[in-house]
């Protein structure tokens, strides 16, 4: 075990004791089968979008639990295997917070949603231009409806669980934004995760 974790982020770079994050992985409560199949270096993502960007950890942790038990008992979408190399064999899952809204609700919206969204307010008030009383239904139908449908068709996204499965088992490897770069998410991977699960040498070798 390493004297103390180190990650760069955007603007800085900063350090994690062994102690900081044996403390925060007992606040997890995974059961100690679960706990054998998560790597290292996932607790140390876990940590720090928690400490760094203010994501709740249970909300990480609940996508995991759904995976565990079948995936689709939650509002995301399901698990998908990566086709493409560097990643393929390998799965992601999204996992959906506040800081995500507005990028669900741009990708709801599309190119030209909330100008058509406009226009139809616009038409049915029968008016040219936009007045104060039209402007909370166009807030209601720029936000509520995008996010609402996304609920409902179990489509909210966010960033990605990344985890390999091994004979009928779940292994979960790290977390990862979608600009990360499948170069960089599989260099991660081969760097931290093989030592803790030499299954993965086969397929990582195998999408060099």
């Amino acid at each position: 075990m390493p004297n103390i974790y180190t990650a760069t982020l955007k603007n800085r770079d900063i350090s994690i004791t062994p102690e900081q994050l044996a403390d925060f992985k007992s606040l997890l409560r995974f059961d100690d089968d679960l706990k054998s199949r998560v790597s290292d270096l996932f607790y140390l993502d876990l940590y720090i979008y928690s400490t760094e960007f203010s994501v709740n950890p249970a909300i990480i942790t609940e996508e995991i639990i759904n995976l565990e038990n079948g995936d689709g008992q939650t509002n995301t979408k399901l698990a998908t295997e990566f086709r493409k190399m560097p990643l393929k064999g390998l799965w992601h899952k999204h996992f959906f917070c506040q800081n995500f809204l507005a990028q669900n609700i741009q990708i709801a919206l599309g190119k030209d949603g909330i100008e058509k969204i406009i226009r139809e307010v616009l038409e049915e008030s029968g008016k040219s231009h936009i007045e104060l009383s039209e402007t909370s239904e166009i807030a209601r139908r720029v936000i509520n409806n995008p996010l609402n449908k996304r609920t409902q068709n179990n489509s909210l996204t966010g960033e990605w669980i990344i985890f390999s499965k091994h004979e009928g088992k779940n292994y979960y490897l790290c977390l990862n934004t979608h600009n990360s770069g499948d170069e960089n998410i599989a260099s991660r991977i081969k760097n931290h995760c093989i030592s803790q699960f030499p299954f993965l040498v086969s397929l990582m070798i195998e999408n060099v």
